[in-house]
């Protein structure tokens, strides 16, 4: 009986070092996991903190801008009213060859174009300067079209002139109060719609090109998935349409790009911001802090496409009328002043 009843206690005994040898191993497994977890969000943290601050120095060198002498060389060209709300943020887009490639006008601005933002009932505006608007560049005696600002400036003051100087160009035909300004070239144009995956667009009607790259390029009709390449040959194609449906072409990548960008989380993932920052270093140049493009880029995420306004001035809207001087085509506005330009810019986000 004794013999039995040790026998059981034996048995007993031996499946409870069992079940405590095995909680144990599964401790010890999860104890493993956290650990290991934890070291993994530790890297994950430093890594993010290490792009933060690469950011953050790659934003505060191209913003060192010397913005008293530039108020100095480039004072407006009569005194007009700028419009500034405190709840819209106007920033100047400018897209450029780029200093590689002067012989083709590498600093003759392509693109000019305002992106409005209302934080406070989330509505955006994408307004678009024709480049070949003819006035006189403010603070020069010099009668130029528009997208001559940034090279006159560059020359007046390098580095930091072009962007102030187009600045002041856009305020003066605009009415608008231009809060922030960024210039990108268009190779980091093609990489950064690359490292996004592509950008998706709808096109109603077939777009062809067959004057300008010795090509035919051809997009066909319906939903199209473009890359880099393909993206830049879009928005810069003009010669069997016109510069104002290139602007509404650019408009339309460019609202591609900020719905992938929303899409793929681009926000919250370090690798591709690193990877964004890599393209764009020595081709960016702006006034804008790491503090600024996060904000702004949140604020439009959170504005729905149907909320973006869309505006091309040109000849066909009544705004712009063009003409030939010195040999050259211009635009001038269609009643003798930037006024009706201006009151459009102003209003756009009210109706």
């Amino acid at each position: 009986m004794d013999s039995l009843r040790k026998k059981i206690i034996n048995n007993h005994t031996a499946q409870l070092q069992g079940q405590l040898q095995e909680q144990e191993m599964k401790m010890g497994k999860k104890q493993f996991i956290k650990k290991l977890s934890f070291v993994f969000l530790a890297l994950f943290l430093l890594f993010g903190l290490f792009i933060f601050s690469r950011a953050q120095n790659f934003f505060s060198v191209i913003n060192n801008t010397d913005k008293s002498k530039a108020a100095i060389l480039f004072p407006m060209a009569e005194d007009i009213e700028l419009f500034k709300d405190e709840n819209r943020t106007n920033i100047l887009l400018l897209g450029i060859r780029g200093e590689d490639d002067m012989e083709h006008g590498g600093l003759l601005a392509d693109t000019i174009m305002v992106a409005s933002i209302d934080d406070e009932t989330k509505k955006a505006a994408l307004i678009s300067v024709p480049r070949d608007t003819y006035l006189q560049i403010p603070g020069t005696q010099r009668k130029e079209k528009i997208n001559a600002s940034y090279l006159v400036g560059e020359e007046k003051l390098p580095n930091v002139g072009g962007l102030e100087l187009t600045k002041r160009s856009v305020e003066y035909v605009t009415g608008l109060y231009i809060d922030h300004v960024v210039s990108v070239d268009f190779k980091a144009f093609k990489e950064v719609i690359d490292e996004l995956g592509g950008v998706d667009i709808y096109l109603e009607k077939e777009f062809s090109e067959n004057k300008q790259w010795g090509v035919n390029f051809y997009v066909a009709p319906g939903e199209q998935h473009l890359n880099g390449d393909v993206a830049l040959y879009y928005v810069r194609s003009r010669y069997s349409t016109n510069d104002f449906d290139r602007a509404r072409r650019q408009q339309q990548v460019l609202v591609a790009m900020k719905n992938q960008a929303t899409e793929i989380g681009f926000l919250a993932n370090p690798f591709k911001i690193n990877a964004i920052l890599e393209i764009l270093e020595n081709r960016i140049k702006t006034d804008i802090t790491i503090f600024d493009v996060v904000k702004f880029s949140k604020s439009m995420q959170q504005i729905d496409d149907k909320n973006i306004k869309h505006k091309v001035f040109s000849t066909e809207d009544g705004t712009l009328t063009h003409t030939t001087i010195n040999g050259a085509y211009v635009l001038l506005p269609k009643d003798g002043s930037f006024n009706k330009i201006r009151e459009i810019s102003r209003n756009i986000l009210n109706n």
